[in-house]
């Protein structure tokens, strides 16, 4: 896949990639046997699609079926989180199912999800983050933890600006507890509810 995508950089006409390794280096044989299988593939394709024209006729069909499979998926997804009212949710630790917060403190800011309660905070610890990221606007200094069994829960973001530090939450580390039924979720934007903007 990083072959394909490397000479996917050179799309102008007759342009060219190249790599830049040190002779006897482990990246030399390994380039050499990505470019042995990428021939491979070539032969394959010319043998079985002779044309062009074969390839983009079979190829078609195959990205509008994925197209429409990511479409209906989406439109299922909007409609489920139209079923599922936040006010139903909880979040439980995903190692030892501390009640964390509820859904109806949980916001979406900027690229976070975070919890606005004065609850959480008596419910993690906090440890420095090993890269911590600091600008103007946010300043990102340490991670949180569940105060009971350690598992990370995300991180603490303080904005300047507001003088208000958020815990951000990592939906991959909690439970969700909906309507009475567990779920598992790894990303915010997969969550069967809709999650409200945080107006500062």
């Amino acid at each position: 896949i990083s072959l394909v995508q490397s000479k996917g950089r050179a799309r102008a006409v007759d342009s060219q990639c190249y790599a830049i390794i040190g002779k006897g280096t482990p990246q030399e044989l390994q380039e050499l046997q990505n470019e042995e299988k990428n021939c491979l593939v070539c032969d394959v394709i010319e043998k079985h699609l002779p044309s062009k024209s074969d390839w983009y006729t079979k190829l078609d069909p195959i990205q509008i079926s994925i197209l429409e499979t990511v479409e209906r998926d989406e439109r299922l997804a909007t409609e489920q989180k139209k079923q599922n009212n936040i006010v139903d949710v909880k979040l439980l630790c995903g190692t030892c199912e501390t009640l964390a917060c509820h859904g109806s403190e949980i916001f979406h800011y900027g690229s976070h999800y975070v919890a606005l309660s004065d609850g959480i905070k008596e419910k993690y610890t906090c440890k420095a983050h090993e890269k911590p990221f600091i600008r103007e606007t946010t300043q990102i200094k340490n991670r949180i933890h569940c105060k009971e069994c350690d598992q990370r829960w995300g991180i603490e973001n303080y904005l300047p600006q507001q003088g208000k530090t958020y815990p951000c939450l990592s939906c991959d580390k909690f439970n969700f507890i909906i309507k009475g039924e567990r779920h598992l979720f790894k990303k915010w934007k997969a969550v069967t509810f809709s999650v409200p903007e945080l107006n500062c």
